[in-house]
């Protein structure tokens, strides 16, 4: 037998740890992380899981569409893509919905966290700093006052910054085509994000031709997305912006100068210290220049999505803070970054680059320090037992439709319940919004619930017939006498 014909003997199994390497490698890039984030998602919703307002909304559309039935009229303003996400969702019945879509926005939250350390990882440069960037970028994000309350009870502002940063990460990578869809999906979730959008597109139009048509088909798809269903659910194309022109009580629109007002809210959502930390970034680079242009377009984008929210405010329109999560989200990365800078600027002094032990104990001093600055544990603990309460009030809402009997509530006439209720008594009860209003008057059914803000007591002649945790269901099915007849031009009419 020749050496020719000896077979070769199997590949020694490679260790264990050439096997994780490769694994851990494909869950850090995007893919991986979207997947991962899902999975956690979907754990978190073994705690307290309900929908805010805007998606309940949303999860109606998905469910009216679906009818072939759609009406925007008396909801919140219209948004493309949840609904994208909660006409397939309603296919799994009326109590899975609501939790597919929370669970879709929790795994939008926690990718954006994810996404944040990458990209300020990335930024950070090879100075060997940019764990500890990516560490306090995701903090930061994470422990910002409100971001837990807007993506666990079912928000978008989740999704905004992941598909916004993960576009940035695409553009930065030379792939500018998946860097248009994904800014595309931005613009379906904020017209904030319209003038971005399109002046990338026009960018793009210009410096990459094989890239026009995917150009084309996104600027066409946000105008049909936005505009197409609203004009058949409501009959009027700029309905969503009427509806954003009237602002809810309490909204910096009602501030003596609603433009000043939205930034100092805004600003006091986060600590001086992110902000000084952002500046030190944008001051390096403005420094440096050679290899910063993605730090100082962030920071320039930021700044004008913070003045064009401040101008729209200063028009009218409610400057909510979340519509300025993204900003925030572009500073929690910048802070990151700025860190990095300040512990490279401290290397730098010393004359020498620190040994591997020296930069592990001061970047995890660092992150202690920023985990003490950032975290608070009294706004955690109230936004959790907010969750819990929410959670409790939805539950006992089904619960008490399902007691009074939906098909009777809704043969007796309109709904009403407290404003902040509308959209999800319209679910229970399986009608569209504006068939819920707020002013009980016979006949119609009242659905209120003691103990919480803005709720209705149950007006004189409504008769209670059913209850479950603190909601009260209170029915007056006689219609009221009919007015005199009026008198007018000598005649009775």
């Amino acid at each position: 037998m020749t050496s020719a014909t000896v077979a070769a003997p199997p590949p020694a199994p490679s260790p264990p740890a050439r096997r994780i390497g490769p694994l851990i490698a494909r869950l850090a890039r995007p893919e991986g992380l979207a997947l991962l984030c899902l999975a956690l998602a979907a754990i978190t919703l073994l705690g307290p899981t309900a929908p805010t307002y805007d998606p309940w909304a949303w999860i109606i559309w998905g469910r009216e569409i679906v009818h072939l039935d759609l009406s925007t009229v008396g909801g919140p303003s219209w948004k493309p893509l949840p609904v994208l996400f909660t006409i397939p969702f309603s296919l799994f019945g009326d109590d899975a919905a609501p939790v597919l879509w929370v669970w879709i926005a929790r795994a939008g939250g926690l990718f954006a966290v994810a996404l944040a350390c990458r990209l300020a990882w990335r930024l950070a440069g090879s100075a060997g700093w940019g764990l500890l960037a990516g560490a306090v970028a995701a903090l930061a994000l994470l422990t910002s006052t409100g971001y837990l309350r807007a993506i666990v009870p079912g928000n978008s502002e989740g999704l905004l910054i992941a598909f916004g940063l993960w576009a940035v990460e695409r553009h930065l990578d030379g792939r500018r085509g998946q860097a248009m869809v994904l800014a595309t999906l931005v613009a379906l979730l904020r017209p904030e994000a319209w003038p971005f959008v399109g002046l990338y597109g026009l960018w793009l139009l210009w410096r990459d031709p094989p890239v026009r048509k995917v150009v084309l088909i996104c600027g066409a798809a946000v105008l049909a997305l936005w505009f197409v269903p609203e004009l058949w659910g409501s009959g009027r194309l700029l309905r969503a912006a009427e509806r954003a022109n009237h602002p809810n009580p309490g909204s910096p629109a009602f501030a003596d100068f609603p433009a000043l007002e939205v930034v100092k809210q805004w600003a006091q959502t986060l600590t001086w210290a992110l902000l000084v930390l952002a500046g030190v970034a944008v001051g390096w680079a403005l420094a440096r220049r050679r290899g910063q242009r993605a730090v100082l377009v962030l920071a320039a984008g930021a700044l004008a999505w913070l003045l064009l929210v401040a101008a729209m405010t200063q028009a009218g329109y409610s400057g909510n803070p979340r519509y300025l999560f993204a900003v925030t989200a572009v500073v929690c990365v910048l802070a990151g970054v700025g860190l990095a800078r300040v512990a490279q600027g401290a290397e730098h002094l010393t004359g020498r680059r620190w040994p591997p032990g020296v930069r592990v104990a001061v970047a995890a001093a660092a992150l202690v320090a920023a985990a003490a600055l950032l975290y608070q544990p009294r706004v955690i603990d109230r936004q959790l037992d907010g969750f819990r309460n929410d959670a409790a009030l939805t539950g006992d809402l089904a619960v008490a439709v399902r007691r009074a009997g939906r098909e009777r509530l809704v043969r007796c006439g309109q709904a009403f319940t407290g404003v902040y209720g509308v959209p999800a008594l319209a679910y229970q009860l399986g009608v569209h919004t504006i068939r819920v209003g707020v002013n009980a008057r016979p006949p119609g059914v009242l659905v209120t619930a003691r103990g919480v803000g803005r709720m209705p007591r149950v007006p004189r002649g409504f008769k209670p017939v059913a209850t479950a945790g603190r909601w009260v269901v209170a029915m007056n099915c006689t219609p009221p006498p009919a007015p005199p007849p009026y008198y007018a031009g000598g005649r009775l009419g």
